[in-house]
Formats: C-alpha cells, sequence, structure tokens
C-alpha cells in the first residue's frame, strides 16, 4: 500500500517555480516546483454560460484560504468530514512565503465549506488544516506542461458537522466499482465534445476587467458549476498543443490523466483541486490547463490511497476507537463459540 506522507514547502521565486527542481525534505520524498502552463491553443470557445449550484449540490466543495487575508488559494473536497482531497498542485505550491512566516506552516492556512456564498459564512464553517499530503509519485512534466500523479489530501484538525448544506462527496470504495463507473462516462459518446450529455466542476474562477482593457485573475464570492465533456487524447493533443513532436511522445491515459473541455472559460489556475463529477459521484480531480482556458486535466482518483488516507493508518482516533471495539465484538464472540461446549459439559457431567 502506498505510503500518503505529510508534505512541507518552503517559498519559491517564480525563477525557482519554473524549473523542474527538486528537493528532498526530511530524507522521505521529492518536489516538483510548479510550472507555468502556456503551451495551449485556446482558440477553441465556448458559449455556454456557467450556472450557480444550490447550497446541497455542493455541499462538499471547500475553498482552501490563507488565515491572514482570507485569500481563496484552491479547491478541496470533503471525503470525510475532516478530510478533504485535492490537487497534488495546491498542496505543493500553496503559497506560504513572508518575511514575518519564512517556512511554509499548514496552521497558516484554513478550509471553509458550507455554503456557495464565500461571504456567508460563519465560524462555524472555518476548520484549520491540521496537515497536508499528497501522491510520493507526483511530479510536473516540464516540456509537456501537465501533472502526473496530481492528488494531494488535506487533514483538519477538527471536522465539521455534517448539515443540509454541508457534506461529504460520494465515491466508489473499490477500484474495480471506480472503473466500472468512471467508463459509464469517459468514453460515452454522449459525454464527449459535442455531445448531449454533461457532467460537472465547480470552482470559484473569474477575471475582472481592467480599465485599460486587460482582464486580472481572481476569485468569485460565489461557487460556479460548469458543465464538462471528454477530449479524446488524440483530439486533446492536437487542438492544444502546438507542438506536433510534443503530442507525438505524451499519453494521457498512460498518465491516468482524463482531458476534458469546460463551459466555464473563466476558471484559472487557483481552481486547482476542482472535483469531476459524473452520475452523482467523484470520478477525478481537476487542474486548470492555463489560466481562464478551458481545457482541464482531470487526475484519476488512486482509490487504495484514498481509503489509505481515510483509514486507521492516518490516526483517525473516532476510525480507531470504533475498530478496536468491533474487534473486541467479534473475538469476544469466537471465544465464546469455542468454549461453549466445555461449559455446557462441565454443567452437566460435573455438577
Amino acid at each position: 500500500m502506498m505510503d500518503v506522507r505529510p508534505e512541507a514547502k518552503s517559498p519559491m521565486s517564480e525563477a525557482e517555480e519554473m524549473r523542474q527542481d527538486r528537493n528532498t525534505l526530511n530524507g522521505t520524498f521529492k518536489l516538483e516546483k510548479n510550472t507555468i502552463y502556456s503551451a495551449l491553443d485556446r482558440r477553441k470557445r465556448f458559449a455556454v454560460p456557467r450556472s450557480l449550484p444550490t447550497n446541497s449540490e455542493a455541499r462538499f466543495v471547500a475553498s482552501v484560504q490563507r488565515i491572514s487575508d482570507n485569500e481563496h488559494l484552491c479547491v478541496a473536497n470533503l471525503i470525510t468530514l475532516k478530510k478533504l482531497i485535492t490537487s497534488c498542485s495546491c498542496v505543493i505550491n500553496i503559497p506560504g512565503g513572508s518575511k514575518e512566516n519564512p517556512m511554509f506552516h499548514p496552521e497558516l492556512y484554513k478550509v471553509i465549506a458550507g455554503s456557495i456564498d464565500l461571504e456567508n459564512l460563519r465560524f462555524i464553517n472555518t476548520r484549520f488544516i491540521y496537515k497536508l499530503y499528497r501522491d510520493p509519485r507526483c511530479f510536473v512534466f516540464k516540456e509537456y506542461n501537465t501533472w502526473t500523479n496530481n492528488l494531494g489530501y488535506i487533514e483538519l484538525r477538527s471536522p465539521f458537522h455534517n448539515s443540509f448544506f454541508l457534506g461529504f462527496v460520494s465515491y466508489s470504495i473499490s477500484e474495480p466499482k471506480y472503473i466500472h463507473h468512471l467508463y459509464k462516462y469517459f468514453g460515452n459518446q454522449d459525454y464527449d465534445e459535442g455531445g448531449s450529455s454533461f457532467c460537472a466542476t465547480y470552482g470559484w474562477g473569474d477575471k475582472t476587467s481592467k480599465a485599460n482593457g486587460t482582464t486580472e485573475d481572481t476569485h468569485s464570492k460565489t461557487l460556479q458549476k460548469a458543465r464538462i465533456q471528454f477530449l479524446k487524447s488524440s483530439d486533446c493533443l492536437s487542438k492544444f498543443w502546438r507542438s506536433e513532436e510534443l503530442s507525438d511522445h505524451f499519453s494521457f491515459e498512460f498518465q491516468d490523466i482524463i482531458c476534458a473541455v469546460c463551459t466555464a472559460e473563466d476558471f484559472q489556475w487557483k481552481d486547482r483541486g476542482i472535483p469531476l463529477i459524473c452520475g452523482g459521484k467523484l470520478l477525478g480531480i481537476g487542474t486548470v490547463a492555463t489560466n481562464n482556458a478551458n481545457l482541464i486535466f482531470f487526475q484519476k482518483l488512486q482509490i487504495y490511497q484514498i481509503l489509505a488516507f481515510t483509514s486507521i493508518e492516518t490516526g483517525d482516533s473516532n476510525a480507531s476507537e470504533s475498530y478496536n471495539k468491533s474487534c473486541l465484538i467479534c473475538h469476544s464472540i469466537i471465544i465464546f463459540i469455542f468454549i461453549k461446549p466445555y461449559i455446557i459439559i462441565k454443567f452437566f457431567f460435573f455438577n
């Protein structure tokens, strides 16, 4: 079983982020620095507007924010009331540097959930981050401008409270069931680009027009819903990569990446970690290919990794206590079954 380990990060300059530099932290694993997506052809546009989800529809979607200024950094999704799944690119590149706090500390960040409106949140909707984890295989292909094994995980100091407006996402709890559900949609012509059916994703991405006519990436105060359709690997490469040489050597399928088009042009880099929802279940974690582009790379889930993260192996005291109680009951029943004949014999023949 793969070890999902805590992640730490030192602040990086833009130049450092542009390099695929690997640093060993605590002798446990290596980091791949951020890179800027720039090799995408954004000529193709989609006219279908975004819509607003209901509170109950996206009750599992959360915003990862910096405590000091409430800045939205990326999207995470509740898989339990205390643990979330996001992208590795979120966990590795979450900003942390300042003169006052030069090193990254998880306690400088928070997660808010339970409302589609970031301005309409109470204190009970806020939880502080305890630990950050990521797939230790995660890194960025700089030459292809995309991430692989792009999964990250967040553990909170205390759990949220389940309600009509807040809960965790549904996902398959075994790899065969996950694959079966995934291919009901991915590879189905109705869900391909131009088809009649859509999956969904949610994010806070937005852009603001400036007086000089340019636009600036910001985040919306209200959660946005966008429709998703899939692109075949060959179509994705030919439509969005300018270099045919790169296209000939990269395989989305080999990297467990789903290439998809999004109806929202305003989704942006701070929407990394957005969910792919099909048929009410979580099927992938997405990263927007470039600022405000409508191309999203969804990383397929690693079910065994999620189960390991949410199990007693991560130190979940509630799960551990429940597990110990169930083991005690099971062992007691087994012992009773074995000694029952001896009790009966002693009662009837020795009394």
